[in-house]
This record gives C-alpha cells, sequence and structure tokens, in this order.
C-alpha cells in the first residue's frame, strides 16, 4: 500500500508515520510512504520517500499527489 502523509516531521504526523510503517493486524503493510513537509523529518526507513515543499503551492501539492497513492489519512471531527 503507497500512503501520502502530509506533515510528516511535525508531532502528529511523524508518529502517524511510525505507526503505519509499524504495521498491524489486518491492514496492508505499507510498500511506499510519501513524507510530505516543509523540512526532511526523521524517520529512516527505506520505505520513505520524503518530498520537501509547502502545500500551499499548488505545482508542488500536484507533484506528490501521484499515481498509485492508495490512502491520504485525514482527520474526521464528529
Amino acid at each position: 500500500m503507497k500512503i501520502l502523509v502530509t506533515g510528516a516531521s511535525g508531532f502528529l504526523g511523524s508518529r502517524l508515520a511510525a505507526a503505519l510503517l509499524a504495521g498491524a493486524p489486518d491492514v496492508p503493510a505499507v510498500s511506499t510512504l510519501v513524507a510530505v513537509d516543509t523540512a526532511v523529518g526523521g524517520i529512516d526507513d527505506p520505505r520513505v520517500q520524503w518530498r520537501t515543499g509547502t502545500i500551499a503551492d499548488e505545482r508542488f501539492t500536484q507533484s506528490v499527489v501521484e499515481d498509485g497513492v492508495d490512502l491520504v489519512p485525514t482527520s474526521r471531527r464528529s
């Protein structure tokens, strides 16, 4: 599974990325994690592809939303 995480070097994003890479029962394994942020974070895993830039830049955003991305985790409020 290919997953894109924005804010991946921040407090929550880095923890989300680490949890996704660690895996969980009954959840497909992560083959690639596209980690997006304004700076490269501390995740050192061969499955991680860092992309640095801001999602406020439309061209950058289009460049990171690649073909084959299966999931972009979001937060939902009820």
